[in-house]
């Protein structure tokens, strides 16, 4: 009987010894889905690259951008921490509509969560082709990596 716990022993850790080595040969086989699967979560402690990408994608569409950043959390229910940010801006629709199709393809797990559109007065200079503008106001939530500490307790 003593044999036979011994050699269960050994068999069970062969085992998991087989088990660490799967996990180990798997990890390195899928590092760069992991790697691209972090990348779309914004770090919350400094969300600086997400705020350059709405800088950027914003004066390609030639809109001036205000931007005001939530507080990190971490929602009871949810799978991820997440943070809102509030983007204002004026522009015409079609500069409104490049922004916001560049937005659904970000490279960020995000949620729009309100939108409001309202028309503003322009008066256009003389000889020039009036553009009806607007101002646009957007609620978004991204979803952020693991928070820290010193997040969590704000």
């Amino acid at each position: 009987t003593e044999l036979l716990s011994q050699r269960a022993k050994v068999t069970e850790a062969r085992s998991l010894d087989q088990y660490a080595a799967d996990f180990v040969q798997f990890s390195a086989d899928f590092s760069s889905d992991f790697k691209a699967t972090e990348a779309l979560f914004v770090d919350a402690e400094t969300p600086i690259g997400f705020i350059k990408f709405l800088e950027q994608i914003a004066a390609r569409s030639n809109l001036r951008l205000k931007i005001v950043p939530g507080t990190p959390k971490k929602v009871k229910g949810e799978a991820w921490p997440s943070m809102e940010f509030q983007l204002s801006f004026t522009g015409t629709y079609p500069e409104i509509f490049v922004f916001t199709e560049k937005l659904e393809n970000a490279p960020f797990l995000l949620e729009i969560q309100n939108v409001t559109i309202s028309r503003t007065k322009t008066r256009p200079l003389q000889g020039e082709v009036p553009k009806e503008t607007v101002s646009f106001t957007l609620l978004l939530r991204v979803f952020t990596g693991p928070l820290k500490e010193s997040i969590k307790a704000l």
